[in-house]
């Protein structure tokens, strides 16, 4: 009987352990909304949530190379230069803008494959040179803020876009344009990974990449689609991060990262 309540408390206590961080935000959340009556207030949580569109944007890319490589950060899937990516990407596109004066079809075409093309160069690191993932996006994400500093020439690029500052400062039903943005992009990259047949194909190569080999999943291809689809959701972030800092500016992406 002993035996049976110890094992009882030790996985109650596992539980706790494991939902405590979600404890410790309610706590958190309860203690901020009584200190201040404004907190909970739709102005408040919107503005909040409006500043984490770039970085939720990037996460769901993040959550597709993790699902294709497994959880283990160091020899699974991680890309840690997704936000330098973006952020090169707002480089792009604010120059592009202000001093290259180009047609936006052409800028966003730019902008994605340029995205394209850094993920690209991490997936050879990652699967044709061996190197860790971990390792690897974090010595390219050096090299593509390297290469945002060259562009910029380390210069603050203030744009004033009309389409940024409608998508920056209008809103729809009082729902802010970012919010429906990113309302859009997560239903978007949710039926991709859980809701379809590549999804599931995705998650089965990062659960054990062998034996999803054997089953027949082209599970270098795969791999390869989920580091380019990380790139898409860092194109995708680029628009929200330049209407955020209504520009581009040196050193966005450590605060990101």
């Amino acid at each position: 009987m002993s035996s049976d309540i110890q094992s009882r408390w030790r996985l109650h206590s596992a539980t706790l352990i494991e939902k405590f961080p979600i404890l410790l935000f309610f706590v958190l959340l309860v203690w901020l909304s009584v200190e201040s009556p404004w907190f909970l207030t739709w102005q408040n949580i919107s503005m909040m949530v409006v500043q984490s569109v770039p970085l939720a944007i990037l996460s769901f890319g993040l959550v597709f190379v993790i699902a294709a490589g497994g959880d283990d950060v160091v020899s699974g899937g991680i890309d840690l230069s997704l936000p330098a990516i973006a952020v090169l990407g707002v480089a792009l596109l604010s120059l592009g803008m202000t001093e290259w004066l180009t047609p936006y079809p052409l800028l966003f075409a730019l902008v994605v494959v340029g995205c394209l093309l850094c993920s690209g160069i991490n997936a050879l690191l990652a699967m044709v040179a061996g190197l860790p993932p971990l390792l690897a996006t974090l010595s390219s994400s050096v090299a593509f803020t390297g290469l945002t500093d060259l562009l910029t020439g380390q210069r603050r690029i203030s744009v004033s876009d009309p389409l940024m500052v409608a998508f920056r400062d209008g809103s729809l039903a009082g729902i802010p344009w970012p919010l429906i943005y990113l309302l859009v992009v997560f239903l978007l990259f949710q039926y991709l990974l859980h809701h379809c047949r590549f999804g599931q194909h995705i998650q089965a190569v990062g659960g054990n990449h062998d034996m999803a080999r054997m089953s027949g999943l082209n599970a270098n291809k795969l791999t390869l689609l989920a580091w380019l689809i990380a790139a898409v959701a860092a194109a995708l972030a680029v628009f929200p991060l330049l209407a955020q800092g209504s520009g581009s500016s040196s050193g966005t992406a450590t605060p990101l990262l």
